[in-house]
């Protein structure tokens, strides 16, 4: 397991680096700077690439060792540094492919009067930087604002009478940690109550840090409420910050876990079974333990209505057959640009309502956010999930 991390961090730390050595090339090139500015500029992109990369990596092993005002600087200046670089790689690469379709289709170029392409003049690289500070500003106002609620009514044609209108409040991707604390989730959790939800899920990525860290930070989840039960499944970053003990301060938190396992409930005398996953990754941290959809619903009443609570949406097509609606969360619908726009190409269920054969999949694009502080193209959620028979 500890060389498949190096060699994980390596590959990563390569593409990283290949990024912002594409940032240093193509946003100084061009723009006429003296010889000695040039390598100073180009001095501080290396500069920012350590901060970016290899401090959140020192932090990940040494969070417990640091003050935590020191810590929470050293995050936040390494995540701010990452999200904007993260838009200037973006507006860079729109730039170059916008000049090369330009200039192949028809021969065009924006010469100034030294014999300088404009495009990548010094002007033209300082309107670049400021739109990518723009970009930051509305993507962290986006990610720290309380999250909206977003309505979604799913459509079933023999849904019981007593399930019509049937509310669920989804909660996930929180990742309560080094950014995000107790006063934003004091706020997620008023909002979710003020909705007066039948159920109340939180479908995980729960926190970024152990219970011994983050135990106080996390008390204002004991604060949800609902008519007919909270429940709550485990996602990836669980088992990266010890699974079993946050399963236990979940529980402790009035929320129960379906790890595997399901419960009834009724409305109007109409049923409803709620089964959770153990999160896809569960089998590697403990073969033993692997997500099991035929165990979560093993003894389920047959005609009752089927929610499928599980983290990755990927967890959909080995559950087909099994549920009427599944309830995911996991990939943020990619958190800010440019992430965002490519997303589905690792995720086909990316963001928002799907049809997977004859059942529905729901997926949340996340009520926190991970790493950079940002939303920007994919907004975070507090969702109010509506069940309506259909006609």
């Amino acid at each position: 397991m500890r060389s498949q991390r190096i060699i994980f961090f390596l590959v990563i730390s390569a593409v990283m680096f290949g990024f912002y050595s594409y940032i240093s090339n193509r946003l100084f090139d061009g723009a006429g700077l003296a010889p000695a500015l040039l390598t100073g500029a180009k001095t501080l992109m290396a500069f920012l690439f350590l901060v970016q990369w290899f401090l959140p990596a020192v932090l990940w092993n040494r969070t417990q060792s640091l003050p935590a005002a020191l810590k929470s600087f050293l995050y936040w200046t390494a995540y701010l540094s990452m999200g904007y670089f993260s838009f200037l790689l973006f507006l860079l690469v729109v730039r170059d492919l916008a000049w090369l379709g330009l200039a192949g289709a028809y021969a065009l170029k924006w010469i100034s009067s030294d014999g300088r392409d404009l495009l990548y003049s010094g002007p033209a690289a300082l309107a670049l930087a400021g739109t990518a500070l723009v970009f930051f500003i509305f993507g962290l106002f986006g990610a720290l604002l309380t999250p909206p609620v977003k309505k979604v009514n799913i459509p079933i044609p023999d849904l019981p009478e007593g399930l019509n209108g049937f509310k669920i409040v989804q909660l996930t991707d929180l990742h309560v940690g080094p950014s995000i604390q107790s006063g934003f989730l004091e706020k997620v959790v008023r909002r979710a109550n003020g909705l007066e939800p039948d159920l109340t899920v939180v479908t995980g990525d729960l926190i970024d840090g152990t219970v011994e860290q983050l135990k106080e930070e996390v008390k204002p989840l004991g604060e949800l409420s609902a008519k007919l039960g909270k429940y709550y499944v485990t996602g990836n970053h669980e088992y990266y910050w010890g699974a079993e003990d946050w399963i236990a301060k979940v529980r402790e938190l009035g929320l129960t876990p379906l790890l595997n396992s399901h419960e009834t409930v009724q409305r109007d005398g109409a049923v409803l079974t709620v089964a959770g996953l153990l999160d896809l990754t569960a089998a590697h941290f403990d073969p033993k333990t692997p997500a099991d959809p035929k165990a979560a619903f093993q003894g389920a009443p047959e005609k009752s209505f089927r929610l499928l609570l599980a983290h990755q949406p990927k967890s959909a097509f080995g559950a087909e057959g099994l549920f009427d609606l599944q309830i995911s969360g996991h990939t943020h619908g990619g958190q800010f640009l440019p992430w965002t726009l490519i997303v589905g190409l690792f995720q086909p269920l990316s963001r928002g309502l799907y049809r997977v054969k004859d059942a529905w999949v729901y997926v949340s694009q996340g009520t926190g956010f991970w790493g950079p502080p940002f939303r920007l193209g994919a907004s975070s959620e507090i969702t109010l999930l509506t069940l309506q028979k259909a006609s």
